[in-house]
């Protein structure tokens, strides 16, 4: 690599990813570096694997950089968020926190259903037991995200409705930005983005770039959330309401005795059976009469807690599984709107000897950005098509994909058309990333996305190994330098 500088009066401008082996979660950290102006950094996700393993990596986090600029969540799920606890007291500090643009109220208990599908018995513990942990923790860590305790807050809303981007010259921003907030690589018009997303009522526009005084941006991608109307009918139910009532409560400014009530009656309330007489009154917005009837037959007979009516309607359902539309994409990487200075060579160092998709240091490109899909789907043309069209610029530039929901099968139309036609879209060698744990109760990746990801490219899978983790550096001359 240094050879290729040898001879050039060049100050170097470099960008470290890296993915973490959290194992079936996220957990991925970007660092640019220059002597021009400050480092920046920043966290996508946080949450997966184990308690101890989490601490661990939490740790071995912190004794590099404290204090970050960005914290971007892609979704709720509680496998990537759970972490976020462990890199606080590890002493882990972020600026501002991106997050989706939800209704948390009404998430809370589409949540609290999936959670009660999914959970079983577990370490000694019951069914129901399990449950409560679950819904606890993601009710802990989703209020505290919304109510600021991990930086301060911008909510992604969905690209403008004329899908028109904002000025990237900034002459529609208001010139009042507070110069001492305008330190490090971040454009003035970016700092004033910021600014006014994070005031209250305030959100930040996917249509609008994060752009850095150097070719380097920062886009999010995010989908209007909408609860489903039968999650809505479902908390209608009579003999839910007591649960309701406690999924209700929730408080941003909950201390911790707070929410150890909280956690305590919400595991009183999962564990009740179902009250019959409540039930015979109710007309269920999900499933068949021959389902519904064997299902009052158990009711009837004292056989069904309230945990587990919430995940056999959850199950009953034919549209509430699989459903993530609030999932946000981050795109970081050279940028082809909004920078003055495009580079027109950036060169990738990467640490996995085996991988040969990637081109090293003697083929430098702009080729070099990583694109995160969180759980997003690719089921349907509509959705594909309107994630290709916004990111019409960043995706040819995109030569390594984190693939969406670790892998999973569900992602993709049944013929997987829709793999096939985003690859195509993405710089080629492609590789594909599955923070994944092969051996676990989903069984991410699903063989036939690793099948479709290794004939079009090559697949990595970043488990709870340390040997598994993927980093890789990109360095090009600053804009103040030709190449």
């Amino acid at each position: 690599m240094d050879d290729y500088f040898e001879g050039m009066n060049v100050i170097r401008f470099q960008v470290d990813r890296v993915q973490h082996p959290i194992g079936q979660g996220g957990f991925h950290s970007v660092a640019l570096h220059s002597s021009h102006w400050h480092g920046f950094s920043m966290v996508v996700d946080c949450g997966g694997s184990n308690l101890a393993h989490r601490e661990t990596l939490a740790k071995a986090f912190a004794e590099g950089r404290r204090e970050h600029d960005f914290l971007a969540i892609s979704h709720l799920d509680d496998d990537h968020i759970n972490g976020l606890e462990d890199l606080r007291k590890a002493g882990i500090v972020f600026r501002t926190v991106f997050l989706p643009h939800v209704d948390l109220s009404r998430y809370l208990k589409w949540m609290t259903l999936r959670i009660c599908a999914n959970s079983t018995c577990e370490n000694d513990l019951s069914a129901e037991d399990q449950a409560a942990e679950t819904i606890s923790s993601f009710s802990h860590s989703s209020a505290g995200l919304y109510s600021g305790r991990y930086g301060e807050v911008v909510r992604v809303t969905p690209p403008n409705r004329d899908g028109s981007d904002r000025d990237p010259s900034g002459r529609d921003a208001d010139r009042d930005v507070d110069l001492d907030r305008h330190r490090g690589p971040l454009t003035k018009q970016s700092h004033h983005a910021i600014s006014k997303g994070a005031q209250s009522g305030g959100s930040l526009s996917s249509s609008t770039s994060l752009t850095f005084e150097l070719d380097w941006l920062i886009r999010f991608y995010s989908r209007e959330w909408s609860c489903p109307k039968e999650v809505s009918a479902i908390w209608k139910i009579p003999a839910l309401q007591g649960l309701r009532r406690v999924i209700d409560s929730i408080n941003s400014d909950f201390g911790r005795a707070e929410w150890a009530a909280f956690s305590s009656s919400l595991r009183d309330e999962l564990k009740k059976k179902v009250d019959n007489a409540l039930w015979k009154s109710t007309t269920s917005p999900v499933g068949k009469a021959s389902d519904l009837a064997k299902l009052s037959t158990e009711i009837s007979n004292g056989e069904v807690s309230c945990k587990e009516l919430l995940s056999r309607l959850y199950k009953l359902s034919g549209s509430l599984q699989d459903y993530n539309d609030a999932s946000m994409c981050v795109y970081s990487g050279p940028a082809d709107r909004g920078v003055a200075a495009p580079r027109k060579h950036f060169i990738r160092l990467q640490d996995v000897p085996t991988l040969k998709a990637l081109p090293r240091h003697d083929n430098p490109n702009r080729r070099v950005g990583w694109m995160h899909t969180g759980d997003a789907a690719f089921k349907t043309k509509a959705k594909l098509e309107a994630f290709v069209q916004h990111y019409f610029g960043e995706l040819p530039l995109t030569s390594v994909m984190v693939l969406p929901h670790h892998g999973s099968r569900m992602s993709f139309d049944a013929k997987m058309n829709y793999l096939h036609q985003l690859s195509a879209c993405l710089a080629r060698p492609t590789v594909f990333i599955a923070p994944a744990n092969p051996g676990g109760p989903y069984h991410h990746p699903h063989p036939e996305v690793e099948n479709v990801c290794k004939l079009l490219g090559e697949l990595l899978i970043v488990d709870d190994r340390a040997a598994s983790q993927y980093s890789d550096t990109a360095i090009t001359p600053t804009p103040w330098c030709t190449l």
